[in-house]
């Protein structure tokens, strides 16, 4: 796809393509930029991130999801980006070292003071080297916004809220877990008498579904549907 690419603007730069000015010139920025350093690293460290964080992604978007599971998942997300980030800068060098000696891309000199490649210098650019810029400023602070955006998104509240929801589609029954899910989180969904009355509906409900084979095999789906005698 990369030397596809690199040909279908080739052919627009050099007018093959039968392009407008303006177009030949677009392309030839583009070009440039993709015959950079910088967007092989770009490129690499995407496809990195993406590759350890799809798995996640894609099962959060399956309504059948097991709570249970997308919990591991966001564990195991978390620790991959972690331990890649404090580990992985080497072997992602290696990567992109040996993909643009492959396509004939130039090396920057990563002991020298860092210039941007695309603007104008800039008056911090020569306080760090390139190995500095890419390491730290790109690689590390791309890693660190991907980690910030999951513990956002599943912080100690939510992580708290899908724990105790997960009794719910357990074949064991949690009492103490669901009252607390209901008291903390879903007090106003019940009255309450409704939460008075939970765990001695609860108990009688654990001994009914032991004695009964019909319920043995059980799960609760949601909070308000199992609590009432008429559903059980």
């Amino acid at each position: 796809m990369f030397d596809v690419t690199r040909a279908v603007l080739k052919g627009i730069i050099e007018g093959t393509a039968h392009a407008t000015s303006s177009q030949r010139g677009d392309a030839n920025i583009a070009y440039g930029y993709l015959q950079s350093f910088e967007f092989v690293l770009v490129l690499h460290l995407m496809k990195e991130v993406m590759a350890k964080t799809d798995t996640l992604f894609q099962a959060l978007q399956k309504k059948s999801q097991d709570i249970l599971n997308a919990m591991e998942l966001v564990s195991a997300t978390k620790a991959s980006l972690t331990n890649f980030r404090n580990s992985g800068w080497d072997s992602l060098f290696e990567k992109v070292r040996f993909f643009c000696e492959r396509h004939d891309i130039d090396m920057p000199d990563m002991s020298a003071p860092y210039t941007s490649t695309r603007y104008r210098p800039r008056k911090k650019d020569l306080h760090v080297t390139f190995e500095h810029y890419y390491r730290v400023d790109l690689f590390i602070e791309t890693l660190d916004e991907q980690l910030h955006e999951l513990d956002s998104r599943f912080n100690e509240q939510a992580i708290e809220l899908l724990s105790l929801s997960a009794t719910l589609c357990s074949k064991k029954i949690n009492i103490d877990q669901i009252v607390l899910l209901v008291e903390k989180y879903y007090p106003k969904d019940f009255t309450e008498q409704e939460r008075e009355q939970l765990r001695g509906q609860l108990d009688n409900f654990q001994v009914e579904r032991i004695n009964n084979p019909k319920l043995s095999g059980f799960r609760c789906n949601n909070g308000k549907r199992i609590f009432s005698n008429e559903n059980i």
